[in-house]
């Protein structure tokens, strides 16, 4: 699947620092333990937060503009990345 231009463009915009505060949020929403647990929903609240805000505030790139539902895909596409990248298995 071929990127759009919009979507190639983002990891020149969205630097490497805010994927990882993203990626905390991310994890922290989809892996709780508790499905049901308030550090759950408000990891997701934040993290859809801070999508919303990121998004307002991307400069106008070529059109077509890319739509938020493909931002929020390429973000945690970025995530799930960082999260294997960074993933330190357990020495025992």
């Amino acid at each position: 699947m071929q990127e759009t231009p919009g979507i190639a463009q983002l990891d020149r915009v969205i630097g490497p620092e805010t994927i990882a505060q993203l990626a905390g949020l991310y994890d922290r929403a989809v892996n709780a333990l508790d499905p049901h647990s308030t550090d759950k929903a408000e990891a997701e609240r934040l993290f859809n937060e801070e999508l919303r805000r990121i998004f307002d505030l991307l400069p106008a790139l070529p059109p077509p503009r890319i739509e938020f539902r493909d931002f929020k895909r390429f973000v945690i596409t970025r995530c799930r990345k960082h999260l294997k990248a960074t993933d330190r298995p357990n020495s025992t």
